[in-house]
């Protein structure tokens, strides 16, 4: 504008979140500007700039605001380029370019159209000419065109999936794109892991060979250690013999010596005791020596000069001096008797050796040599001398120290010792023979000492010799266990090298084949890396059998086409995935069949974020298991609508904490606020990671993963979604499904048996890995060595141990393969149940295609599964049991979905189910069910055999032509109807063929047990096709997997419904013209005694008022009714979150009804946690009447009581009976009647009611009667006067009084 500058403004489709958006632009583009988008002020300003500009280029123009504000305008137009990105495929395309001419007609339009070959062959080109692939030029040529072909050829099956499946994939040059970066990426990866796996493998192998060489070469050295350990042995056992020998005389000699310690030691134990005893004895005489002693100490020299100065000493003093000299032993005087005189006294005695004391008193030794005596010499006392003494001590009378002490000191010291020593005598004489065998004793244990250390020192020399003896043998014994340790070691070396390269003989030939096979798995890599990555960037919107016919005959045939290496028969789900990760994701609950292992593979390799089609929710169960430990929680819940308004918090939450974010609740398009973080368009600030997200840099972790979840079975996704996203569609399969319930049946019925399965797969799965990782393990840690492999005795035993370990496992592989076969051999018995359950699971799916209102959710059919099982008679055989369940499911089923189904497609449902089991039991061919579907439709009259028969229609001679090439049953019908044409005709030509036998086939229709009402019914459909609708109910009655009671008529009430129905599980009524099922419902909360439910009729500004209405439900326990809801279709997508948000609050007693009209738009989600109920009326005037007396539909025991008369019962059953006529002729269009009625049970309530009150008024008028009933109850919307005509002649012929006649 005002500064002039190039713009270009970019807009794509993506970003119309509202329709005012286009209005602008469409404003711009047809007339330049946008009114009212700036405010005066500022337009004033920015033309204020454009001022010098404008009198340059506007020479001769006025300048007033206008004339500046077109230029205005018109440098906007030089200078702005719009640019409009619009898919023509988009459905609203169309819608807006009517509402928006402009977007049309005033841009110029420019078709980018699919890519040619040749240009996505120059692309491919472009990005792998100059990529090293391990290839000839020639196969890379080859593979770059294949590649160029592979974007077509799958862009061409698009429009077959289409035509076949009536589902619309697209594939834009972003999948192309894509495909060319995973294929090099995907390429570089296997490519280096199978190099590094070729390297360790040769190496390996190289150890290995080199291993065995080291074990021949061991033996020879082993075999060398073996003679030097022989020499050895040899050497020791002759120096052993010596040693036994020095031991055998050692032992004798020391036991000699024992024997001779032995003996002196008692000895001296024994002389000891003597010795002690003897002191004893001397210690009990001590005291005597000890008075004698201090009596001798008394006495001084001065003492003893006194006396010796005395010539007539004392008497008692000379008495003393002779004991002296007795003890002495000195000469003594003869005895001459004399009287003595004592302490003046006078004894008869003999004269004193006085003379004789005093020479020994002259001796200056005296006192010394008595001190000398007493100390030792008193030993040497006798018993004469004692005798001689005690003459003298024994006199008491005189012979007294105390008496003596009055002559002189040293008489009283020397009498003290006298008596002293003649005491000690007496002591000491039982003492001294003692002593003096003590002393020969001691003498001979001396002896005997000294022998028996001469003894000890021969032992001592003997003990040496042994001593140096043994040193001997043990240094030759270290020798031996050296040499032997050194063999042992050999041996064991050689033995666990042995073991080790016998173990790995398996592995060995296992490696030896890879190592051959290397070179042509990097030549076939080329190829199979093509068909993987085409398979992740092309297949997810596929089902199993396209994804298979597109792989092996698209990718696969056209690589052998073009001569590209390629593994026959790839398996792109073991080349994509090992067999842990595939069990890890079983484990998390993916389900075990092929799809949805390849759609594992798909969400896990993709690039681009997944976008899963997952109608039965087994997807975000799985995603949800997976992603466990990364998943954001918010309020309980971790998973994100696509309409929450917090949506874009949740995200930069998420994004930046590098969490799982799982967004639910898509349908047909998403926010473009998701565009750059689909796009991935991460910008690098510094070390962190930002997307801009609504100009807003929001974090980026690299470990953010994002789902996108739709519940919608065959969403229309636009190209340019498609092409951001990973569409991958995990609708399950019907033998996925089988698997799933087969689980299901066992963990109900034998649930020990269930739990050990999973056990099981468990430790398959992880014992698989850890096989997986043994022996990776193995080879890494055989190649990781550099030196010798047999002298790395600590990696020859991890080697071993590992080997060992991997033995283990493997046998527990196998072990665990022969316990799943065993439990797989139980669990078939329960097998058939199973099959049914998944046969009506897809029955019920398919219906949905009839009406987009019959959805059923696999919950629900899981609910009635798992119901029917204990609703099933109990039975001890299997099979029987098996039976039961199988016919009170189906039945089951049947009512559950019958009573959600418009009466039109009810027969359609049961035969569809009853084709779907013969199919599946194999009893029916899936080629005969097109036969009857469309029979000879598509032949050409002038192009078949010409018709023989004239009285045979020609589309009847088409389908009997069709029947006889397709089904081999009636090859030869055409010749057989020849041969026999009377009698065919004549059945053709029957009113009622069904009923008669079948010419030339009758008795092999009922030889045909399984499939001969079918074949009957074909034959019906093809000749007689105004009778099929009736044969088929005798198909299905006659068909033993089925039965009458899914033809009988049944008629579910409102009381019925609502015994089945739960406070959080609504009930959709299902409205056709003339069934309203409010009546019934305010009757049924009437009988209940319940508050009369909140009525609200859905429209304009209905939507708070029944939100009010439903959260006061919820807490008061009472009923809501929401009328017209397809009017409401806002509120409705809505209720699911708002059912969820109350669910865990509401009261028992609530309940919800919600009636509606289909709409194609009505929500998935509500209809599939919803029980449908329908209320039209029953097909066939028996079924109608039997509808009409169902207690709780029209007529009760109540009703039958009102009037007690015969004719109140028998106008009731004619008023039925006429209802039933008028109700039933509706299906036959004009021929029933001219103009189409809405004919319900209010009519029919009506008549009811005004004849009870004109029978209560007295007799009955039939002309009233008559009258009120054709021309006002029923009559008054009769419009059609042959109408009129035809009512008022059924009420003249019924309602009269012939009818209550009897008979």
């Amino acid at each position: 504008g005002h500064k002039r500058q190039p713009t270009v403004f970019l807009f794509t489709e993506s970003e119309i979140k509202d329709e005012v958006f286009l209005e602008t632009i469409n404003s711009i583009l047809s007339t330049g500007e946008v009114p009212g988008l700036f405010a005066k002020d500022e337009m004033m300003a920015m033309t204020a700039d454009l001022h010098n500009d404008f009198i340059r280029d506007r020479l001769g123009k006025e300048e007033t605001q206008a004339n500046l504000k077109q230029y205005f305008t018109d440098c906007v137009r030089d200078n702005l380029h719009i640019m409009l990105c619009m898919s023509p495929l988009n459905p609203k395309f169309p819608v807006r370019a009517r509402k928006f001419p402009g977007l049309v007609s005033s841009p110029t339009i420019d078709w980018f159209l699919p890519w040619p070959e040749e240009a996505l062959v120059s692309v491919s080109h472009g990005f792998i000419n100059d990529f090293p692939l391990d290839c000839s030029d020639n196969v890379k040529s080859s593979l770059i065109t294949h590649m160029g072909r592979v974007h077509k050829m799958v862009s061409d099956v698009c429009d077959e999936y289409f035509n076949s499946m009536r589902r619309k994939v697209y594939q834009t040059p972003k999948s192309y794109l894509s495909f060319i970066a995973a294929y090099k990426s995907m390429y570089n990866e296997k490519l280096s892991a199978l190099k590094e796996k070729e390297g360790r493998v040769r190496l390996g192998l190289e150890k290995l060979e080199q291993g065995a060489k080291d074990v021949e070469k061991l033996k020879s050295v082993l075999a060398d250690e073996q003679v030097k350990l022989e020499q050895t042995s040899r050497k020791v056992n002759d120096m052993l013999e010596t040693v036994n020998m020095s031991k055998a005389e050692a032992k004798i000699e020391e036991e000699r010596v024992e024997a001779i310690k032995k003996k002196c030691e008692s000895d001296a134990v024994r002389i000891q005791k003597d010795k002690e005893s003897c002191e004893a004895d001397l210690a009990a005489a001590q005291p005597h020596v000890d008075k004698a002693n201090k009596a001798i100490k008394e006495v001084k020299e001065g003492h003893i000069s006194e006396i010796k100065k005395l010539a007539n000493p004392s008497d008692i003093i000379k008495l003393v001096f002779d004991c002296v000299l007795i003890l002495f032993q000195l000469p003594l005087t003869p005895v001459n008797p004399t009287k003595i005189t004592v302490d003046k006294q006078e004894y008869d005695w003999f004269e004193a050796s006085f003379k004789q004391a005093q020479q020994l008193m002259s001796a200056q030794s005296f006192l010394k040599d008595v001190t000398i005596f007493g100390a030792s010499g008193k030993d040497f006392m006798n018993d004469e001398s004692i005798e001689f003494l005690s003459v003298y001590v024994d006199r008491k009378d005189f012979f007294d120290p105390s008496k003596a002490k009055k002559a002189s000191i040293a008489a009283e010291g020397l009498c003290t010792y006298v008596g002293a020593m003649k005491a000690y005598h007496g002591a000491s004489k039982i003492v001294k023979p003692k002593l003096v065998a003590v002393e020969v004793a001691e003498e001979r244990q001396k002896a005997a000492n000294e022998q028996l250390k001469a003894a000890e020192n021969d032992l001592d020399m003997c003990r040496k010799k042994m001593v140096d003896l043994q040193k001997t043998f043990d240094q030759n014994m270290r020798d031996k266990r050296a040499t032997e340790t050194r063999a042992s070691n050999l041996q064991k070396q050689m033995q666990q090298a042995s073991a080790l390269i016998e173990g790995l003989a398996g592995e060995r030939t296992r490696w030896t084949e890879d190592a051959a096979s290397f070179n042509e798995q990097k030549k076939q890599l080329v190829g199979d890396c093509a068909i993987g990555c085409a398979f992740v960037s092309y297949c997810g919107p596929f089902n199993q059998q396209f994804r298979d016919y597109i792989v092996h005959k698209k990718f696969s045939a056209d690589c052998e086409a073009r001569m590209v290496p390629v593994t026959r028969n790839l398996d792109v789900i073991s080349f994509l995935a090992d067999i842990a990760t595939i069990g890890d994701w079983n484990i998390d609950g993916l389900p075990t069949d092929p799809l949805s292992s390849q759609n594992g593979i798909l969400v896990t390799s993709s690039t681009r974020y997944p976008l899963l089609i997952d109608p039965q929710g087994q997807a975000l169960s799985w995603i949800k298991s997976k992603e466990r430990s990364s998943l954001p929680v918010w309020n309980g819940q971790n998973l994100v609508d696509l309409s929450d308004p917090k949506l874009k918090d949740k995200l930069e939450f998420c994004m930046g904490d590098g969490k799982t974010l799982i967004i639910v609740g898509v349908e047909d398009e998403i926010d473009p606020m998701l565009n750059p973080v689909m796009e991935k368009e991460i910008v690098k600030k510094g070390s962190r990671l930002y997307i801009n997200v609504s100009d807003r840099l929001m974090d980026y972790h690299p470990d953010f993963k994002m789902f996108f979840i739709t519940r919608l079975p065959n969403p229309s996704f636009s190209p340019e979604l498609q092409a951001k996203t990973t569409l991958i569609d995990f609708t399950v399969t019907q033998k996925g499904l089988e698997e799933q319930l087969l689980g299901k049946v066992i963990s109900k019925e034998q649930k020990a048996l269930e739990e050990q399965l999973t056990q099981v797969l468990e430790d398959v799965n992880s014992n698989t890995k850890s096989l997986l990782l043994l022996d990776a393990s193995l080879l890494e840690r055989l190649t990781s060595n550099s030196g010798n492999l047999l002298e790395d005795t600590q990696l020859v035993a991890v080697l071993a141990n590992t080997k060992a370990k991997a033995s283990e496992v493997n046998a527990k592989l196998i072990a665990a393969d022969e316990t799943r076969t065993n439990i797989a051999e139980k669990r078939e018995q329960f097998r058939p149940a199973a099959t049914r359950g998944s046969v009506l699971y897809f029955s019920i799916v398919e219906m949905s295609l009839v009406n987009v209102m019959y959805q059923t959710s696999l919950v629900q059919f899981l609910q009635l599964f798992m119901g029917s099982m204990e609703e099933a008679e109990k039975a001890s055989l299997a099979s029987k049991r098996v039976s039961n369940i199988i016919e009170t499911m189906t039945y089951m089923t049947y009512r559950y979905v019958n009573r959600g189904l418009y009466e039109k497609d009810k027969l359609t449902f049961v035969l569809l189910v009853t084709m779907k089991i013969l199919v599946t039991a194999g009893h029916l061919k899936s080629s005969a069910v097109p036969v009857f579907l469309r029979g000879g439709a598509a032949l050409d009259i002038n192009n078949v055999r010409k018709k023989p028969f004239k009285w045979m229609s020609d589309d009847a001679w088409l389908n009997l032509v069709q029947l006889c090439e397709s089904i081999m049953f009636y090859s030869n019908l055409i010749g057989d109807m020849i041969s026999n044409e009377n009698v065919w005709k004549r059945w053709y030509e029957d009113n009622r063929p069904e009923e008669l036998s079948v010419p030339d086939y009758e008795q092999k229709l009922i030889d045909q047990t399984d499939i001969g009402p079918f074949l009957k019914l074909l034959l019906i459909r093809c000749l007689r096709v105004d009778r099929s609708i009736l044969m088929c109910k005798e198909f299905i009655r006659n068909t033993s997997v089925m039965g009458p009671a899914f033809v009988e008529p049944v008629t579910d009430t409102i009381e019925m419904v609502y015994e089945e129905m739960k406070p959080d599980v609504p009930v959709i009524f299902l409205l056709s013209r003339g069934s309203d099922p409010t009546d019934g419902i305010i009757e049924l909360c009437r009988k209940k005694k319940l508050p009369a439910p909140a009525v609200i009729s859905l429209g304009e500004g209905q939507e708070p008022v029944a939100l009010k209405a439903i959260n006061a439900g919820v807490v008061n326990g009472t009923w809501v009714l929401l009328q017209n809801c397809e009017l409401g279709l806002g509120l409705m997508f809505e209720m699911e979150a708002v059912i969820n948000k109350l669910k865990g609050n509401m009261d028992p007693n609530f309940r919800l009804f919600i009636t509606a009209l289909p709409h194609p738009e009505f929500p998935l989600g509500l209809l599939q946690m919803c029980s449908k109920v329908t209320n039209d009326p029953p097909s066939g005037l028996r079924a109608g009447l039997l509808r009409s007396f169902t207690p709780g539909v029209m007529i009760d025991q109540d009703r039958l009581e009102r009037v007690e008369t015969p004719q109140w019962r028998q106008l009731l059953f004619a008023l039925c009976f006429l209802h039933s006529i008028v109700q039933e002729r509706r299906k036959f269009g004009p021929l029933g009647w001219c103009v189409p009625y809405e004919y319900s049970n209010g009519d029919l309530q009506s008549c009811m009611l005004f004849l009870e009150k004109h029978l209560y008024n007295g007799e009955i008028s039939w002309e009233t009667f008559q009258y009120m009933v054709s021309d006002v109850q029923y009559g008054g919307k009769i419009t059609d006067s042959l109408d009129v005509r035809l009512f008022r002649t059924y009420t003249k012929e019924w309602l009269t009084e012939k009818t209550c006649e009897e008979g």
